[in-house]
């Protein structure tokens, strides 16, 4: 019922949207939950078919001075353009005569005739207005001359790469589903400039363009919003690939040399916008791939090092962040030797480092566990160095030979015991960071009471720090040793549960190991495992238990 009375006041509404931006917000959003007024379309559609010019239907509706207006306006005969509208008649022929009544350079000119967008109000009607220009100037329609004349084609050109760098780059404010349209419709429109019906001078103006290597950066890396970084990416790509399709005069060299450049000089500071890096290196990757030159040698030592200097940022946590900086260096250092093998000779020591330090190196007690070895902890990273490892590797003898011998010294480390049917995703640990304990039959008792003394940051602490004097025993008969052991996997491990097994062979009960089929007293087992605990402590270091438990 509501919304019935809503679209008997639709007129009412519509003049509202002249209001100030107050009220003329909020009518907005009530007006975007109903349907449009079928009258309100049906007269616009008439008007058009009757119109000579653009001009003549346009110039006293549309006003640029009431943003809302104007972007609802906007929304009706862009609707009219794309959907079959109650009047019966296809919207095709709208459109078309649309087309023949210079509608196409009436709003390109009302776009450059607005100011740049600031308010919430004005980047819609903008959004807008960009998708209508893009409907009417379909490259297949018959009467679409994509520019009137170059001088007009540049400025619009200079318009589109500062609303670009304007609503993408969320220096000052959020960037939100309205900047967001602005810049994908903008890009959407740049990239035909520069094809090959583009006026003289258009990619000068791009090239050219005064603040070029802070809109690439901003676009690809500094920009907060993946939509904007990901639509930079995929149209600058668009533009290389296009100059290589009609390149006669060497232009595709000027834009791979003008955008990698500056986008190379940004690596000094990638590290500072880790998380949101993963298109600025997919961009770095494809100009590598783009470029004739194969001087590569001093780029390769800049990503090795910063490999090697980046801290330890995924964490042992199922919603561990991704070091996408780390994933980027390696996937570079990976294409980079893979367009030229005679670099994988420089890389002989990096295959050491990123088997040990990336990818396989055991944490310390002693070390911060979301701060401990391997810096790879994510499936993503793991994968980069893998596929490095493998590309280093390919056609070269001495890294072939270095990285069989490092898996062999890994695997002859590694008990696999009869687990061949190991499932990693199946006993990932729980995103909250914690582990369980396997129950041997009726061993509930001891694996609640190890859990809650795991769970004293202090205890676990003192016990994984202290020295056994009993150390000469060997590890199987040694329980200090075991839950040493246990309490360091279920800090570390990254695995769901762990096995007790050969802590309960270790942990004696009258001479014999503990009956794992017979449930005890958890108090008593407490108690129990304290007393032998001091005999492994000593008189040095009993209190330990004694501070702690009384």
């Amino acid at each position: 019922m509501a919304a019935m009375v809503i679209t008997l006041h639709f007129e009412q509404l519509y003049e509202l949207l002249a209001q100030d931006e107050t009220i003329s917000m909020e009518v907005w959003k009530l007006m975007q939950s109903i349907p449009k007024s079928n009258k309100l379309k049906g007269d616009l559609h008439r008007s058009v078919l009757a119109a000579t010019s653009a001009d003549s239907v346009f110039s006293d509706s549309l006003h640029p001075d009431l943003p809302f207006k104007l972007a609802f306006d906007l929304e009706v005969i862009h609707e009219l353009c794309v959907q079959n509208d109650v009047t019966g008649v296809h919207p095709n022929q709208f459109l078309t005569h649309l087309r023949s009544i210079g509608a196409h350079q009436y709003f390109s000119q009302l776009l450059l005739s607005v100011p740049a967008p600031k308010s919430l109000a004005s980047k819609k009607s903008l959004a807008r207005m960009l998708r209508l220009i893009s409907v009417l100037g379909d490259v297949s329609a018959p009467t679409s001359d994509v520019v009137a004349a170059p001088e007009f084609a540049l400025k619009m050109l200079e318009r589109l790469i500062s609303f670009v760098r304007k609503c993408g780059e969320g220096t000052n404010e959020p960037v939100g589903e309205d900047d967001e349209e602005v810049v994908r419709m903008s890009l959407a429109t740049i990239v035909p400039f520069l094809g090959s019906d583009s006026p003289k001078g258009a990619l000068d103006v791009l090239l050219k363009y005064s603040q070029l290597k802070s809109w690439l950066v901003h676009l690809l890396l500094v920009s907060p919003s993946q939509k904007v970084r990901h639509e930079g990416y995929r149209s600058l790509c668009q533009i290389v690939r296009q100059s290589q399709n009609i390149d006669s005069e060497g232009h595709t060299a000027q834009i791979v040399t003008s955008f990698f450049e500056p986008l190379w000089d940004a690596m000094d500071v990638v590290k500072t916008y880790s998380v949101q890096s993963s298109e600025y290196f997919q961009m770095l990757n494809f100009l590598f791939k783009c470029t004739d030159k194969r001087s590569f040698k001093s780029h390769l030592y800049k990503l090795a090092s910063l490999m090697t200097d980046l801290p330890f940022l995924e964490t042992h946590h199922v919603d561990s962040p991704v070091d996408h900086v780390l994933i980027g260096a390696m996937t570079l250092v990976t294409t980079i030797t893979r367009l030229v093998p005679s670099l994988k000779t420089k890389c002989h020591s990096l295959i050491k480092t990123v088997f040990d330090t990336f990818l396989f190196a055991l944490p310390l007690a002693t070390e911060d566990v979301d701060h401990s070895p391997p810096k790879c902890k994510t499936a993503e990273s793991r994968s980069a160095g893998f596929k490095l490892l493998t590309e280093l590797s390919k056609n070269n003898r001495n890294n072939y030979s270095e990285l069989l011998s490092l898996l062999g010294s890994q695997i002859t480390a590694v008990d696999l015991g009869h687990n061949y049917n190991f499932a990693p995703k199946k006993r990932q640990k729980s995103r909250f960071g914690y582990l369980g304990l396997a129950n041997q039959g009726a061993t509930c008792y001891m694996n609640s009471t190890l859990q809650q003394l795991y769970l004293i940051p202090a205890f676990r602490f003192d016990l994984l720090h202290a020295t056994d004097q009993l150390a000469m025993l060997p590890p199987k008969e040694n329980l200090m040793f075991q839950l040493q052991q246990l309490f360091a996997h279920m800090q570390e491990s990254n695995q769901r549960y762990m096995e007790t097994k050969k802590f309960c062979k270790t942990y004696v009960v009258d001479g014999k190991p503990v009956n794992t089929s017979q449930q005890q007293d958890a108090d008593e087992f407490l108690n129990n495992l304290f007393d032998k605990l001091e005999q492994h402590l000593g008189p040095k270091q009993e209190n330990i238990l004694k501070d702690m438990f009384g």
